[in-house]
């Protein structure tokens, strides 16, 4: 599997220094780069900077309402920096499948990943988050549903899944050769903070290796099911450390599970 360096996870530094924060993901080991928004710079920018490092970018969050604004912009950009997948990085209440606009929802996704497909090349993804675990009526989590409905694939989010009670491993072996990438990420339970409504409790976020998730059987699923790449991704620094110090000791843990 490749090991991908989430940008977002650097994003204060990458805003105030693009060049130098994206020069990060290859002196940590890195073959490449997962992309978000571009910290606020012209997609033409970011381009020439990966080009002028010889970073790889595999794959760029966005969301539904985002594409739906301009699609053939939006792919476009994508496709210019060489990435393969475009991730729907997040559902809106009312966009999710219990949600009041889900059918429409669904039919714009099924627009939307057709002409990212067929015009672009691109594969379009789903990223998970806690409310994605939500159990439905009939025993399901949400995610399920949305894996069965939407014409997409999975970015597996192992904080989330395990944060709320489910099972990484459950979810690569449900849905083999469906979950080319995964984004991997620790945390400490911490008590959730007033008027918290997600299905997950509340937790800091920490350092690879240092919360309490098993990688290691989630690397060895990831390997038999088709995982084609793990994503370093932090949302907040934790543990008295900075978002710096996070990366650079998560990227060593990632390398010794990859057992480079």
């Amino acid at each position: 599997m490749k090991a991908l360096l989430g940008m977002y996870s650097l994003r204060e530094a990458m805003a105030q220094d693009l060049e130098g924060t994206l020069a990060q993901a290859k002196k940590l080991g890195f073959d490449g780069v997962e992309l978000a928004w571009y910290a606020g710079h012209p997609v033409e920018k970011v381009r020439e900077a990966v080009r002028k490092l010889g970073i790889e970018v595999w794959s760029c969050h966005t969301d539904v309402k985002e594409m739906l604004a301009d699609p053939h912009k939006n792919f476009s950009d994508i496709v210019s920096l060489g990435a393969k997948y475009v991730i729907i990085c997040h559902m809106f209440p009312e966009e999710r499948p219990d949600g009041e606009r889900f059918e429409e929802t669904l039919a714009a996704v099924r627009q939307l990943e057709k002409l990212a497909r067929e015009q672009y090349g691109l594969t379009m993804l789903y990223h998970n988050h806690d409310f994605d675990m939500k159990l439905l009526p009939d025993g399901r989590r949400s995610l399920d549903a949305s894996y069965t409905l939407f014409p997409v694939g999975g970015e597996l989010d192992t904080c989330w899944v395990e944060l709320c009670g489910a099972s990484t491993v459950d979810f690569l072996q449900r849905y083999e050769k469906r979950i080319p990438l995964m984004h991997i990420k620790d945390y400490r339970r911490s008590p959730a903070p007033a008027g918290w409504a997600e299905p997950a409790p509340g937790c800091e976020f920490c350092p690879l290796g240092w919360g309490e998730i098993d990688f290691a059987a989630i690397f060895a699923a990831a390997e038999r099911t088709g995982v084609q790449a793990v994503i370093l991704e932090l949302d907040e620094p934790g543990c008295g450390k900075t978002a710096q110090e996070c990366v650079e000791i998560s990227a060593k843990e990632m390398m010794r599970l990859l057992g480079r």
